[in-house]
Parts: C-alpha cells; sequence; structure tokens
C-alpha cells in the first residue's frame, strides 16, 4: 500500500472511531437524563443504631384503605444536609435513581441532587 493510500486508511479509521463515540457519549447521555426523578414526601430516619438511614416517604393516596406509600432510600452529600436540618418537615427533591427497590425494607436509593423546596416544620415543634 502506498503513501497516501496509507493515509486515507488511517484517516477512515479515525472517522469511523469518532462517529462510534459520539454516539456512544450520546446514548450514555440519554440513558442518565432517563433516571431523574422528582419526589415529595416526608423526611424521616428508618433503622436502628448504628445502621440508620434517611428515607423520602412519598404518600401518593391519603385513603386508608389505599395507603400507596413509596420509600426512597436518600444518599449522597445533599442526603446527609437532608438528615441533619429537615427531619420531619415534607421536601420536594430532585435526584437520580441509583438502586432500584428490592423488596420491603431495601427500597430504591435516590441520590438528591437538589432540594426543590422545604414544607411545614416537623411534628411537635
Amino acid at each position: 500500500m502506498d503513501a497516501p493510500g496509507r493515509f486515507r486508511f488511517l484517516l477512515s479509521v479515525v472517522f469511523a472511531q469518532l462517529v462510534f463515540a459520539s454516539l456512544a457519549l450520546l446514548v450514555l447521555t440519554a440513558v442518565d437524563g432517563c433516571d431523574t426523578v422528582t419526589v415529595g414526601g416526608r423526611v424521616a430516619v428508618k433503622g436502628s443504631e448504628p445502621a440508620t438511614w434517611v428515607a423520602l416517604v412519598e404518600t401518593g393516596n391519603e385513603e386508608p384503605e389505599h395507603p400507596a406509600r413509596t420509600e426512597y432510600a436518600l444518599v449522597g452529600p445533599v442526603a446527609d444536609e437532608i438528615r441533619s436540618l429537615h427531619q420531619g418537615r415534607h421536601l420536594v427533591v430532585r435526584g437520580r435513581i441509583v438502586s432500584e427497590a428490592r423488596g420491603p425494607g431495601f427500597p430504591a436509593e435516590l441520590e438528591v441532587t437538589e432540594i426543590l423546596s422545604v414544607g411545614d416544620e416537623p411534628a411537635g415543634r
């Protein structure tokens, strides 16, 4: 293969790799955007020492015979802030589901990226 032919071949290989990398980046960006959620609920600390965790308890239906409750275990740096400042309050947060629920006692984990609103004062204050 002569020098100009080799150059064209290498150029086509580099171009193909750039196209592949661009498509992979596009797919990963689309997938990452799909698991961002906005959730509202009351903050509670669950579990017993030393294995406690911060939960956001979302109540979808207030009727006693149909209590549609979803819990999220809050993780990440913003979860530490929520634990120390917002126990018992109603919050609306935005975040990313990092793991799905695995059954009772093992809720989905939500990495909170932003607190959108803080509701009422905790009960008993």
